[in-house]
């Protein structure tokens, strides 16, 4: 390690025997008040220690392993400078570890963190909110109430590695192939009912980190993704546990596994998860995924689509039922239009959370806060109002004519949208998710050459209606993007309808 490692070390450890020093500092004046006898100062004193020293010791033993764990993967980087699907132990021999034990740990220490800064809140709002009437202190109830979401999340967590034991992902082929194939078996140790179907999703996610300090945040946005179902896990001999195949082809203009810059890095997780009763199956996996000698760069995304729809054979059902029709448009080319068709019944949750951000908005006015918090909130809520009010009674168009391409979305006789030409799209996609024994939301993506993208607001429910609407969009944009489809694939469309 170099000395800027070893100066960076000294701050960090010294920043945490700082806080470690504050709690056992609190400790002791919690006794000493304690013998004085204030009881109640000195439980609050000792919540500040545990709050101040578990952060301090849990960030020690963090940054230590941390440390270790870059030591190593500085080693294999030097030994295998062209090969970084090497420098992770787990990746280099196969066995991929899944996600859940590091996840569960860090639910239980900030479930934990949370609950011990918000503690102190139970004892000090209902003697301000009862005796002295200040309502607005409501809000602070909010901290002990998420701390308590944090605590069943935690307890979820656990029990499903106890139920399901920790998972592996043996990997056929060290890396996965983009222009090629991912493939290999999920190990669940201790077994799925043998009647459930397990739903296994692979997908490939940009992770872009805003901002610095404590001000930072990390999104992640699905670049592409597949799914397919295992309906029988083959048993292993080894008492309960269960091995569910896995192969997925990869489509060669994906992004590799990697950092981009310091700020951007593409991440490709394969997870799988299937509806049980009690707690619900759920794992993942971090896996590497490299352009190699055998990657095939004919092995386009939108071929791999086209080839999965025309290999099915989906019935044809009413566009009333789907929310999807195909129709001639007004320039002579096709027009795809996605209405709502759930009304207000599909969105529940986004209800609770516009009741809670309308609140808070209500309460920081009523309460004579500064402008600028109560205005945050309610245009929050005001956006998830829109959000609502759209996806009731909204609709959107692709329409495709004249060479151009065209993403229209419109709501009670207002339109806004995007023309573009049908030429600089270089990729036409499909992004969202789902859950097993759960409807999913989904939406077709059009990639430009200077990699934005452009997508409707409306979704589709499933994913196979959304890789048929992608599909059917790329015939029609065909003649204007120069492109060869797969040998055998039918170049017509019905006029109606969705798989």
């Amino acid at each position: 390690m170099g000395p800027g490692l070893n100066v960076e070390k000294i701050a960090i450890y010294g920043f945490v025997l700082i806080f470690s020093a504050i709690g056992v500092g609190l400790v002791y004046g919690a006794i000493v008040t304690f013998q004085d006898g204030e009881t109640t100062k000195a439980f609050l004193m000792l919540i500040a220690a545990l709050a101040f020293g578990g952060f301090g010791l849990g960030f020690f033993a963090l940054m230590t392993v941390g440390y270790r764990g870059y030591a190593r993967e500085a080693a294999l980087r030097a030994a295998h400078p062209d090969e970084p699907w090497r420098w992770r132990d787990d990746w280099a021999t196969g066995r991929v570890r899944d996600m859940g034990k590091s996840a569960t740990w860090f639910f239980w220490g900030f479930a934990i963190l949370w609950n011990l800064i918000s503690t102190p809140l139970l004892i000090f709002l209902p003697a301000e909110i009862i005796e002295k009437e200040n309502y607005p202190a409501l809000l602070g109830l909010l901290f002990p109430l998420v701390g308590i979401g944090l605590i069943v999340v935690a307890v979820r967590k656990t029990i499903q590695r106890r139920k399901y034991g920790d998972c592996l992902f043996l990997m056929e082929r060290v890396p996965g192939i983009l222009g090629g194939e991912v493939t290999g078996t999920i190990l669940i140790l201790r077994g799925l009912p043998a009647a459930e179907t397990l739903t296994v999703r692979l997908s490939c996610i940009r992770r872009e980190r805003r901002g610095s300090g404590k001000d930072s945040s990390t999104n992640e946005n699905v670049l592409w993704q597949t799914e397919q179902s295992v309906v029988r896990l083959s048993p292993t001999g080894k008492g309960a546990e269960q091995g569910a195949p896995v192969r997925f082809h990869v489509p060669y203009d994906a992004s590799p596994t990697g950092e981009i810059d310091q700020n951007n890095s593409v991440v490709w997780k394969l997870e799988a998860d299937a509806a049980v009763p009690g707690v619900d199956f759920s794992t993942g996996f971090e896996i590497p995924v490299f352009k190699t000698l055998a990657s095939s760069p004919q092995v386009t995304e939108e071929r791999l689509r086209s080839e999965d729809v025309s290999a099915g054979t989906p019935a044809i059902v009413p566009a009333d039922h789907t929310g999807v029709a195909i129709v001639p448009s007004a320039g002579g080319g096709t027009e795809f239009i996605l209405k709502p068709r759930e009304g207000l019944l599909g969105t529940v949750p986004a209800m609770g959370v516009l009741l809670i951000f309308a609140g808070i908005a209500t309460l920081l006015a009523y309460a004579g806060a500064p402008l600028i918090f109560p205005l945050v909130f309610g245009m929050v809520a005001l956006l998830i109002v829109f959000i609502l009010i759209f996806c009731a009674f909204g609709e959107s168009r692709i329409v495709v004519e004249g060479g151009h391409v065209s993403v229209r979305n419109s709501l009670f006789g207002i339109m806004m949208g995007k023309r573009m030409p049908c030429s600089s799209i270089t990729k036409i996609g499909v992004t969202g998710e789902g859950r097993a024994g759960k409807r999913g939301y989904y939406s077709i993506t059009f990639t430009r050459g200077d990699g934005k993208s452009t997508s409707p607001l409306q979704f589709l429910r499933e994913r196979r209606q959304a890789d048929w609407l992608a599909d059917e969009v790329c015939k029609a944009m065909e003649p204007w993007r120069g492109e060869k489809r797969p040998e055998g694939t039918d170049p017509g469309r019905p006029i109606t309808g969705i798989p």
